[in-house]
């Protein structure tokens, strides 16, 4: 029973931490998933550019 509450413990800062981390994240996580997106859109436009670098590597 001890050891429950002690791994509950763990898992709710654990999940703090990861709360802070994505709030102060927030904002790259913004950047990251707009370069993602201009990615995707070049990478539809240039396909086979890319496939031959993909399989080059």
């Amino acid at each position: 029973m001890h050891r429950n509450n002690v791994h509950d413990s763990t898992r709710q800062k654990e999940l703090m931490v990861f709360c802070f981390l994505s709030r102060k994240n927030r904002i790259l996580n913004k950047t990251f998933s707009s370069s993602v997106i201009s990615f995707a859109v070049a990478a539809s436009s240039s396909w086979a550019r890319i496939s031959t670098l993909v399989s080059c590597l």
